[in-house]
């Protein structure tokens, strides 16, 4: 097998001997639900058989679940604000640093993810678990949304990797929604209000 060939299902981690290729068209119709990848574009992904059967009986959704460009947090001076005046929250191996702030974009989040190369020295590891941490974001994203549109409030987020160890989507996802029901949890006991007039 060649190196920029994963013998790991994408889906969920598991190191597999058989690997079905999923190749996703650009439009149209196809057999089952893409709200796990189409959005983001993924082609190519490494399915191992149990998660195929799974995607393909998932019920169809839309919009809810994208991840659009404009939700993708790719300012120089946001970036730079968020990671030197930023709170965090951490479920390890998930860590969040986010920040209020004013976006000229209509989302109520722009976010980025990352994977720090001195603990997955291969760039295949790495794209690999920032491809299941936005997944497991734009899938739970709603839960911080929800909270953020009652308020009126935007967030600059990133989503960090902590682990030294590869875990599967089963366990980010978890950890994910875990540490944006943390970030909730902090917003609704601070003076957010007051802080977001003097950003």
């Amino acid at each position: 097998m060649s190196e920029s060939q994963s013998t790991y299902c994408d889906w969920c981690g598991k190191e597999m001997q058989s690997l079905r290729s999923l190749t996703l068209p650009s439009g149209g119709n196809i057999a089952f639900d893409t709200r796990i990848f189409i959005q983001n574009q993924i082609a190519n992904l490494q399915i191992c058989d149990d998660c195929m059967l799974q995607l393909q009986n998932l019920p169809s959704v839309n919009k809810p679940f994208s991840l659009s460009k404009s939700e993708i947090l790719s300012l120089e001076k946001l970036i730079g604000n968020l990671f030197s005046q930023g709170k965090s929250v951490t479920s390890y191996p998930i860590k969040i640093i986010y920040r209020i702030e004013i976006l000229d974009a209509s989302t109520s989040a722009q976010t980025l993810f990352t994977v720090p190369k001195r603990n997955f020295k291969r760039a295949v590891k790495r794209n690999r678990l920032r491809r299941r941490m936005k997944e497991a974001y734009r899938l739970n994203k709603s839960i911080l949304y929800s909270f953020l549109s009652k308020n009126q409030l935007q967030l600059t987020m990133a989503i960090i990797y902590i682990g030294k160890e590869e875990n599967s989507y089963a366990e980010i996802e978890q950890k994910i929604v875990v540490s944006l029901q943390k970030i909730i949890k902090n917003l609704s006991n601070s003076t957010y209000k007051n802080d977001s007039s003097n950003s």
